[in-house]
């Protein structure tokens, strides 16, 4: 057992290459990885605003069947995607497979590999689960079952008591660093598609005078709505905006040259109340060495200490406050980012969730190998 598992089989996504990092972190152990990405099925601008016009009249607040309508529209996308993985399995003879988010993956493949093969599963669901109908029906055939949002662990059926893993940040490409140019006051990367993060960062815009830079594929001419809602409507955050996608090495040099780094999670989730699937940039940004304002939710305090190695915001005034206040204290606000860096390296990186999911794949081994 000391050198099981040998190899492994990653069934991902790639977003933000994000699919790549974890198979590269699994090879780091000595694991031979193969990586089989879900296929490419981008909706047309058309489609879009047919499943925005869904949610907006017939189907609001049901995102399940939005994304069973989208299931259906790719039906023979996917057939062909659970055989390539059926093929996959067979040739690549692995000792587990790692399904990440599992939105392609039809339940009856997942029943396939636990009863016709000898394969240890283990399923990292890091989306909302109301948005992935496979992903909760099929959650009953893995050997392991982890989510990103706490929530979650009471949404499968079928008696299944998932752990809650949350994301982490890969140390190989998020770390303190020596950047050339000159410093950001306030910088924000990720879409603005979510009204909330629209609201806040307009209303930094409107009343601080100071550079304030956002990164994002907002808009561009093929969508002549996003082209009005950020050069028209709303000119002063659009004029913030750097209109193109940045990778994980600028985004790491961004947050190196920013003195505050805003992390805004969606509408919907701070709504709620309760707690939610931190994003990625909980993590990436102490782990860049960099401070962080962040969205008040209930569950951040079981990552970081809120007042010591983040900071937290529950309004666009308290946000405000907040940004004037720490932009005049660089003593107390570089503090506060050193210790949320040691606390990023020390326990959540990648490696750390992977060790996690391995230890569970080796627990599973006597019960699927007897």
């Amino acid at each position: 057992m000391n050198d099981w598992p040998a190899c492994g089989l990653l069934i991902s996504p790639n977003f933000h290459g994000y699919g790549d990092a974890i198979a590269a972190t699994i090879e780091r152990r000595g694991i031979e990885m193969s990586h089989l990405q879900y296929p490419d099925a981008d909706e047309s601008l058309s489609k879009k605003l047919y499943y925005a016009s869904l949610k907006l009249f017939k189907y609001s607040d049901l995102k399940k069947d939005i994304e069973r309508l989208k299931l259906r529209r790719h039906s023979n996308l996917i057939d062909a995607f659970n055989e390539d993985v059926r093929r996959s399995v067979r040739e690549t003879d692995p000792d587990f497979v790692l399904v990440i988010k599992g939105e392609f993956l039809r339940p009856d493949t997942v029943r396939w590999l636990r009863d016709e093969t000898r394969v240890t599963t283990a399923l990292w669901s890091y989306d909302e689960l109301e948005r992935l109908p496979y992903t909760a029906e099929g959650g009953r055939f893995y050997d392991n079952v982890y989510v990103f949002d706490p929530a979650d662990t009471e949404r499968f059926a079928d008696n299944i008591v998932p752990s809650y893993l949350p994301l982490a940040h890969d140390g190989t490409k998020f770390d303190e660093t020596t950047t050339e140019g000159p410093s950001i006051d306030v910088s924000f990367v990720g879409n603005l598609r979510d009204d909330r993060r629209r609201e806040l960062l307009t209303h930094l815009a409107s009343e601080l005078d100071i550079d304030i830079q956002i990164w994002d594929s907002a808009w561009d001419w093929y969508n002549p709505f996003s082209v009005y809602r950020y050069r028209v409507k709303h000119r002063a955050l659009g004029d913030r905006v750097n209109n193109q996608y940045v990778d994980h090495a600028t985004i790491n040099e961004i947050y190196n040259r920013s003195r505050i780094c805003v992390n805004v999670h969606k509408s919907w989730k701070v709504k709620n109340g309760g707690p939610v699937g931190l994003n990625m940039r909980t993590f990436e940004i102490p782990g860049a060495g960099a401070f962080q304002l962040i969205s008040d939710v209930p569950n951040i305090e079981s990552a970081f200490e809120v007042g010591e190695e983040l900071v937290t915001y529950d309004s666009k005034e308290n946000l405000l406050d907040k940004v004037r206040y720490y932009l005049d204290n660089d003593e107390e606000r570089e503090r506060i980012a050193a210790n949320g860096y040691q606390r990023a390296k020390d326990e959540h990186t990648f490696e750390h969730r992977i060790g996690v999911i391995l230890d569970g794949v080796r627990n599973a081994y006597p019960e699927r190998h007897t």
